[in-house]
């Protein structure tokens, strides 16, 4: 029951996957987690188990960030 609706919650909310994250940004799985374990990333908003979820706005944001520090 509650996996049910955690996972009605993370539909309703657009919670973004590592693989989510991976499509938006435009980089393979593996540089994603190379990111993660370097720190260049936001922490995820929500862990549910060993699965991270982030809300688009903070990918959007982080990617905006690294934008201008590069620009």
């Amino acid at each position: 029951m509650f996996d049910q609706l955690f996972k009605e919650k993370v539909v309703s909310t657009k919670l973004l996957t590592l693989t989510q994250v991976a499509e938006t940004i435009g980089v393979s799985m593996g540089t994603v987690s190379a990111y993660r374990s370097r720190g260049k990333m936001p922490a995820p908003d929500l862990q549910y188990g060993r699965t991270p979820l982030w809300k688009p706005e903070t990918i959007n944001a982080w990617r905006a960030s690294q934008t201008r520090a590069h620009a």
